[in-house]
């Protein structure tokens, strides 16, 4: 099994095989990932030349910004937008809390 990378080449789409096996940590699959547009993170099994998609399930290790500096991968998630808001969200209640605890000091 091995993973490979969907990646934005200019006006179209190739696939490019980072050279990462798929037993890797998902930390080092998401590093290779961000030095390129990668589209879709896929696992490909040469034994039976079947692609499956596993972008998503790698979505839940991303821990980067929901921003406009996120990997292109992320940014085309089907939530993104909701994961953005949240992340707006927590950020404006954390500012809020500060606030809070300075005025009552």
């Amino acid at each position: 099994m091995r993973i490979l990378f969907e990646v934005l080449e200019r006006d179209r789409f190739e696939i490019y095989d980072p050279c990462v096996p798929a037993a890797a940590e998902p930390a080092k699959i998401l590093k290779e990932a961000d030095g390129f547009d990668t589209v879709r993170i896929l696992l490909f099994d040469p034994a039976t030349v079947q692609i499956s998609d596993i972008t998503a399930e790698l979505a839940s290790e991303y821990q980067g910004s929901y921003d406009d500096k996120a990997p292109l991968w992320i940014k085309l998630l089907p939530d993104f937008d909701d994961l953005a808001s949240e992340e707006r969200r927590e950020a404006r209640e954390w500012a809020a809390h500060v606030r809070s605890l300075r005025n009552a000091a």
